[in-house]
């Protein structure tokens, strides 16, 4: 995890120099944050230039918050057995990410697309390890387009070529796994007093 201090919020020059870190986190000089908004891009997508100015207004309007991102390898950028590796393997690498996250109070995460299944995935990993700790400080998913259950537009074929394709392809075992772990084991009301969720 790399922890940029700025006056105002600025991608690097080389948007791929930090690609081997899963999280780059943005402050604002001066000023101590005690909440996280966690940006996961989706399929295809890069740390930077995939949420356009949105990272930049959130550090600006929100006082107490900084912004991080995360960074994983999709579609061709996981050419070569090294690279690609399934959604619950980098879901456990996001949820040990989130566990080294101690300085802040709060984190909200915000996943587009294939990274929502990809944030959903590292609740889960979180669930069974049962790190509650670490959960507690979660305090948000915002899910945008979010395929949760599968693409109906991933080729058949693609899911025995890809590991995105295996991830996005509509119904798979995974996917079912994650969304009924997740829907069993958290409850969204926090005002409900349910057991062991």
């Amino acid at each position: 995890m790399i922890k940029l201090q700025q006056v105002t919020y600025a991608e690097p020059l080389d948007i791929h120099m930090y690609d081997d870190e899963p999280i780059v986190i943005h402050a604002r000089s001066g000023r101590l944050s005690s909440d996280l908004v966690l940006f996961v891009h989706g399929l295809t997508g890069n740390r930077y230039g995939y949420w356009g100015n949105t990272p930049q207004y959130l550090l600006e309007d929100l006082p107490t918050a900084d912004i991080g991102l995360y960074f994983y390898r999709t579609a061709w950028k996981r050419f070569g057995i090294a690279r690609s590796i399934g959604i619950e393997d980098e879901a456990h690498v996001l949820a040990s990410a989130l566990l080294q996250i101690r300085l802040y109070r709060t984190v909200t995460i915000v996943g587009h697309s294939m990274g929502g299944l990809l944030a959903k995935a590292a609740i889960v990993d979180l669930l069974n390890r049962d790190d509650r700790k670490t959960l507690r400080r979660v305090g948000g998913l915002i899910l945008l387009a979010c395929p949760q259950l599968g693409s109906l537009k991933v080729p058949r074929a693609l899911k025995w070529i890809s590991q995105d394709g295996r991830a996005l392809f509509p119904h798979n075992e995974t996917i079912l796994r994650i969304d009924t772990l997740f829907s069993s084991r958290l409850s969204i009301d926090r005002t409900a007093d349910p057991l062991d969720r």
